[in-house]
């Protein structure tokens, strides 16, 4: 029998309130940020106001892609970019190699989760990419990335 961590509330928490504290802080549209836990299931989702209700589901979609192809959705684009395919020739309408859908691991590299921003136009000050690897680094800096 196969056990795992998986990210719980908490650790959701401080990733998407350093992704709203530094969006907040730069100029920009307004986003959504999401984390799910390692089964792709929702865990915490914020949406800024004024942002589009689509921002909130790309956000979503860019996690389960990550999950599904367990690696960050940036990577995942270049993989089809390599093999000379498109996004769309796929089935599930849900998948999104939108670069900011990023894998979460504890120190060990363990996949716990995922997190997505959407909202942010590719060459902003700080786009979604940027803000995801924030929320990242606020998990890896706080008491639960040991554990």
């Amino acid at each position: 029998m196969q056990q795992g961590k998986s990210l719980g509330l908490n650790e959701a928490r401080i990733i998407v309130d350093a992704i709203i504290e530094a969006s907040e802080k730069s100029e920009g549209r307004p986003m959504a940020a999401a984390v799910t836990d390692r089964h792709s299931h929702l865990v915490y989702l914020a949406r800024m106001d004024g942002a589009s209700p689509l921002t909130a589901r790309m956000a979503y979609y860019k996690c389960t892609t990550a999950l599904d192809c367990m690696r960050d959705t940036i990577e995942q684009r270049q993989v089809l970019d390599g093999m000379n395919l498109h996004y769309w020739e796929f089935c599930s309408p849900t998948y999104t190699v939108v670069p900011s859908g990023c894998l979460i691991k504890t120190k060990d590299g363990t996949v716990v989760g995922a997190v997505g921003t959407s909202g942010r136009a590719p060459l902003a000050l700080m786009g979604d990419e940027e803000l995801s690897r924030i929320g990242i680094k606020a998990f890896e800096e706080s008491e639960y990335f040991d554990q």
